[in-house]
C-alpha cells in the first residue's frame, strides 16, 4: 500500500477542518483563516480574525465557516463564496466557552463561560434564543439529531440532571425528563433520531440508558462486574464497572458501551439487550484465528536483508519515529561507537541509558537502513504491554473527559458497515483491538512501539488507519495490517 503526501503548510491551533462535501480545508494561523482547495491546495480565500483562533467548523452547506476566539469571547463566520460577507457573535462578559453551527447553517450556538446559558443566534434577523443552566461547556450534552429536527440538550439545574428535546425550527422544549443517573456524562442521538442514549459518570458506577425523545425509558445497559477477567472480582470494593465511552453503530442498529471493566458490551437496538461482552486481558489467547501483529525494529544484518534493500519497501516499512524505541534489540557488535551513543557514566561508574542519545542513534539508523522497521505476527498466547495508570480522584462538574476515562475502555470506532468494531483499553495504551461483529470474536489485534493517540475507519471500505504521535500512519484491513511513512522531516501524525 501506498499513500500520497502533500508539501507541509503552517497552521496553529485547531486541527484543519474539511468542509462537508470534502472540496474545501480550512486552517488558522495565528488570528488568520486559511481556505484551501482540498485538491490542489491553493488558496482560495483568506480573511483576518479579531484575535488567535481557536475553534473552526463548517456549516453543512460547506460555503459557511465559523471561528471562535474563547478568550476573546467572539465568535466570527466568513462565507466562502463572498470575500465581502462576514458576521460576528460577541457575548460580552459572558464569554464564550463553546460555539457551534446549527443543522441548517442559520444559527450559531454559544455556550457561555461558567455554564450560565446557551444562547442560540440567528445570522438572519440578529435575534437570540437562551437556555439556561448547560451542564458542559466543552460540546458534550449538545447533539443535534441526524434530521435536524431536534436538539438534545443536558442541563444541570439545583444539582438535578435533565434533557431537554428543544424543537429546532421554533427553539422551544418539545419534552423535558430526568435521567436515571447519578452523574449524567452525554446523550447522543441514535442514526435513526429515533431515541437517545445517556450515560453516567464513570466514577458514578453506572451504566448507560436508552430514552425515546419524549422521556420513556427504552432499555438499559449496566454492567454487573460479572466479568471473566480475574482481575476484576465483584466482591472486590476496587472494581471498576462505570460506563467510560458510548457509541453508536453506523447504521444505528447497535450501541457499543465501554466500561472501566475493560470490557466493552454491544447492545441491539430491537431488544436494548446485550448480545457481546468484549474482554480485554493482557494477554491473547483466542480464538486460535485472531492475528497480533507487533511493530517492531529489526537489525538489517540479522535480517538477512542488505542495507540497499530497505528502498523496495520504503513506502511501506520505513521510517523514522520521535521517541525512544522499546523493541529494537541491542547492537552486539561491541563497537565504541554504540557504547558511547547508548551509555553514560554516572558517579558509581555504571552505564546510565541516555533517552536522548537512544532516539539520536535510533533515527540515524533508521535513515541509513541499518534498523528495519515491521509488522510482526505474534504467536498466541501473546502478553502485551501494559502500563498501570493512576486515576483521578476529580468528579461531577470539575472532571474533565481525559480525568474520568483514565482506565478501561478509552476509545470506541464502527465501521461504516458495522461489520467491524475497533476499540483501545487504557491499561494496555499501545494496542488496537479489531472485532468481527458478525462471529462477535476477536479477529485482530495491533500492538503499537507507542501509545496509540487517534484511529478511523474508512468511510467507504473496512480500512482502519491508526497514529501514535510518530512518523508512520499504520492502516489495517482484513487483508493484513502494514505502515507507511511519512516523508516530511520532524513530521509526526497525532489525529486523524
Amino acid at each position: 500500500m501506498s499513500l500520497d503526501f502533500s508539501e507541509t503548510y503552517k497552521r496553529t491551533g485547531p486541527p484543519p477542518a474539511f468542509s462537508p462535501d470534502g472540496a474545501k480545508v480550512a486552517t488558522a494561523v495565528d488570528h488568520h483563516l486559511v481556505l484551501r482547495d482540498a485538491e490542489t491546495l491553493a488558496v482560495i480565500f483568506m480573511q483576518d480574525c479579531v484575535a488567535k483562533i481557536e475553534h473552526i467548523e463548517w456549516s453543512n452547506d460547506s460555503d459557511h465557516v465559523l471561528c471562535a476566539m474563547y478568550k476573546k469571547g467572539r465568535v466570527q463566520c466568513f462565507r466562502a463564496s463572498d470575500d465581502e460577507w462576514r458576521c460576528e457573535v460577541d457575548e460580552g462578559p459572558a464569554g464564550v466557552a463553546f460555539a457551534k453551527w446549527s443543522p441548517c447553517g442559520t444559527r450559531v450556538l454559544c455556550v457561555t463561560e461558567f455554564k450560565l446559558r446557551l444562547s442560540v443566534w440567528s445570522l438572519l434577523d440578529a435575534t437570540c434564543v437562551y437556555v439556561k443552566s448547560p451542564k458542559f461547556d466543552d460540546g458534550r450534552g449538545l447533539d443535534f439529531s441526524p434530521d435536524g429536527k431536534f436538539l438534545a440538550f443536558v442541563r444541570r439545574d439545583k444539582r438535578t440532571d435533565s434533557v431537554l428535546v428543544v424543537d429546532a425550527r421554533d427553539w422551544t422544549v418539545a419534552s423535558a425528563f430526568d435521567v436515571a443517573t447519578e452523574d449524567l456524562a452525554d446523550a447522543r442521538w441514535s442514526p435513526d433520531s429515533t431515541s437517545i442514549a445517556v450515560h453516567d459518570a464513570p466514577h458514578a458506577n453506572k451504566g448507560a440508558m436508552l430514552y425515546s425523545p419524549d422521556g420513556r425509558l427504552l432499555g438499559e445497559c449496566e454492567p454487573d462486574g460479572d466479568s471473566k477477567d480475574p482481575s476484576n472480582v465483584k466482591t472486590n470494593q476496587a472494581a471498576r464497572v462505570g460506563v467510560t465511552r458510548v457509541r453508536w453503530s453506523s447504521g444505528g442498529s447497535f450501541l457499543a458501551a465501554g466500561g472501566r471493566d475493560r470490557r466493552c458490551r454491544v447492545v441491539n437496538h430491537v431488544s436494548w439487550r446485550a448480545f457481546a461482552d468484549l474482554g480485554h486481558a493482557d494477554r491473547v489467547v483466542a480464538p486460535a484465528t485472531v492475528a497480533v501483529y507487533e511493530e517492531t525494529e529489526e537489525r538489517a544484518s540479522r535480517m538477512g536483508v542488505a542495507a540497499d534493500s530497505r528502498d523496495e519497501n520504503s513506502d511501506e516499512n520505513a521510517s523514522r519515529a520521535a521517541n525512544a524505541p522499546r523493541n529494537v534489540e541491542p547492537d552486539a557488535s561491541g563497537s565504541g561507537e554504540w557504547w558511547d551513543d547508548v551509555l553514560d557514566g554516572d558517579e558509581s561508574g555504571f552505564g546510565v541509558k541516555d533517552p536522548v542519545r537512544v532516539a539520536a542513534r535510533r533515527k540515524r539508523e533508521l535513515e541509513s537502513g541499518a534498523l528495519v522497521p515491521r509488522y510482526v505476527v505474534r504467536a498466541l498466547p501473546a502478553s502485551l504491554p501494559i502500563e498501570e495508570r493512576v486515576p483521578s480522584e476529580t468528579s461531577g462538574d470539575d472532571a474533565e473527559p481525559s480525568e474520568v476515562s483514565c482506565e478501561g475502555v478509552s476509545k470506541i470506532a464502527w465501521s461504516f458497515d458495522d461489520r467491524f468494531l475497533a476499540t483501545s483499553d487504557a491499561r494496555t495504551p499501545r494496542a488496537v483491538w479489531i472485532w468481527d461483529m458478525v462471529n462477535i470474536e476477536l479477529c485482530a489485534v495491533l500492538v503499537q512501539m507507542d501509545d496509540v493517540a487517534a484511529f478511523e475507519w474508512d468511510p467507504r471500505l473496512n480500512r482502519l488507519a491508526i497514529v501514535t504521535g510518530s512518523e508512520r500512519v499504520y492502516v489495517w484491513s482484513p487483508d493484513g495490517a502494514s505502515f507507511v511513512q511519512i516523508p516530511l522531516p520532524g513530521f509526526t501524525a497525532k489525529t486523524l
